[in-house]
């Protein structure tokens, strides 16, 4: 099971338990910081001898995220918590933490805001702005390789400066990802819980996010020739794009069943916006369920700072680093799964 992480606001610390009747968490309870979480008969958030009872919201009983909001604001009273449990797609989370909605979803991530300073833990969470995330990617892609970097090389990579580096890897250091070590104008950054760390990056990162996006039609008989063109009119156009998602995993060597073949799209953003860029891609304006082309702004680097060419024999396309490709796929309903087998190739 994933690393669990936490989100409270304003909140007086003690100890709290969470404990929610779903098979997905583990039946011995889960310490984080000054919050327990496992499986239990009821549904309640906990506090000495005080305990709330826990309203819960399905996610897949609505069709997009706003009716969900507007009915965990709804069904919120003082004298409980409301949470939604189940399957939270990636890009509703932006929206339910900033509606102040908790939410515990089945792939391990929970986050829980108790306003009424009943509940919290400490903040164990990464919110990864673009620093953060850039940060991250670099140290995952280093520990698969079995490296441990020094501060400058990752200010490099990342395009910051060292002490900028020493920072944001001093927050990882607090959260028990990573350790620092060596002379301080040579300081090497080491990642103790690469699984941990990289986790984090996908739950908080993966495509789009709440990054802007567009889509359009663009011909071709499969994923691998419609990423291709798109790769070859981004290149002719000047436009900075990387193919991610399951079509960099089917160049990949890694394909899984899908009910619609989708090419998802970093792009690196200039004076052009969103949509001058996907006129100069030769997206076709289309109904957005007939889209088999989405490309989401590329405004922390993630996507296309590693972008690399790769070539499945009979076609050639502009990919994502194999890493960015895997969190991306944390987005897609079958994602976790092609995601593992493509593990192996973050290390390639």
């Amino acid at each position: 099971m994933p690393l669990l992480w936490f989100f409270c606001s304003n909140l007086h610390i003690v100890s709290v338990e969470l404990r929610l009747n779903v098979p997905w968490l583990p039946e011995e309870a889960t310490p984080v910081g000054d919050l327990v979480v496992g499986r239990g008969i009821d549904n309640t958030l906990t506090q000495g001898a005080l305990s709330v009872p826990v309203h819960i919201l399905d996610p897949a009983t609505f069709l997009t995220v706003e009716p969900l909001i507007f009915a965990a604001q709804r069904a919120d009273s003082p004298g409980r918590l409301v949470l939604v449990v189940g399957h939270v797609p990636a890009v509703w989370r932006g929206p339910l933490r900033e509606a102040g909605v908790s939410f515990a979803c089945d792939d391990g991530v929970v986050e829980v805001t108790w306003p009424r300073r009943i509940a919290s833990s400490p903040r164990l969470t990464l919110t990864l702005p673009r620093q953060e995330a850039l940060l991250a990617q670099e140290l995952v892609i280093a520990a698969a390789a079995g490296r441990s970097p020094t501060c400058r090389e990752l200010a490099e990579r990342t395009r910051t400066t060292v002490d900028d580096v020493l920072v944001t890897a001093g927050k990882f250091a607090e959260h028990g990802l990573v350790r620092l070590g060596g002379r301080p104008n040579a300081s090497r950054v080491t990642v103790v819980n690469v699984g941990a760390l990289a986790d984090a990056l996908a739950h908080r990162t993966a495509w789009p996010g709440n990054r802007k996006i567009v889509g359009g039609y663009v011909w071709g008989r499969n994923i691998w020739a419609i990423a291709a063109q798109i790769a070859h009119d981004a290149e002719a156009a000047g436009i900075g794009l990387a193919v991610t998602g399951r079509a960099a995993a089917a160049f990949l060597g890694v394909v899984g069943p899908a009910s619609r073949s989708e090419v998802w799209c970093w792009v690196s953003l200039d004076s052009r916006s969103l949509k001058t860029i996907a006129r100069e891609l030769r997206l076709e304006p289309v109904p957005w369920d007939d889209a088999n082309v989405l490309v989401a702004a590329d405004e922390f680097g993630i996507g296309t700072s590693r972008r690399g060419a790769a070539d499945s024999g009979q076609w050639t396309a502009t990919l994502s680093h194999p890493l960015r490709v895997w969190c991306d796929l944390h987005h897609d309903d079958r994602g976790p799964d092609l995601a593992a087998k493509l593990w192996p190739k973050v290390s390639a």
